[in-house]
């Protein structure tokens, strides 16, 4: 079955869009460092990766905000830098936090009012 592209009305060749559109896409920001990350998790050592095995492995963990010690299923590897705004997946820019603090620290990196989750 054929089917029209999604930015124009040109028959599309690849995933939903003509060969144009599709160069496009597939050459923007979003999807380069979309497939670049996807790349760093099918690999599995990425430094959140490594950090979640450590966590598991010790079985608890202190949150890095508030202090607390929670078990391995309540903490939340976070970014320093989220990834979305330029961060890196490296061991110095993550951190274990609990699933509140993980709340918090998230809204705050975007400059959300209220919790966007």
């Amino acid at each position: 079955m054929r089917v029209r592209c999604l930015d124009c009305r040109e028959w599309a060749t690849r995933k939903g869009r003509c060969l144009a559109h599709h160069n496009v896409y597939e050459n923007g920001r979003a999807r380069r460092s979309h497939r670049k990350r996807r790349a760093a998790i099918a690999r599995g050592h990425n430094a959140a990766a490594i950090m979640r095995k450590a966590i598991r492995k010790a079985g608890q963990c202190a949150c890095a905000r508030c202090g607390l010690t929670f078990l391995a299923s309540a903490i939340d590897v976070d970014h320093m830098v989220p990834l979305a705004l330029g961060g890196e997946d490296v061991a110095s820019n993550v951190q274990p936090l609990c699933k509140a603090c993980h709340k918090v620290k998230t809204r705050e990196d975007f400059g959300h009012k209220t919790l966007p989750f």
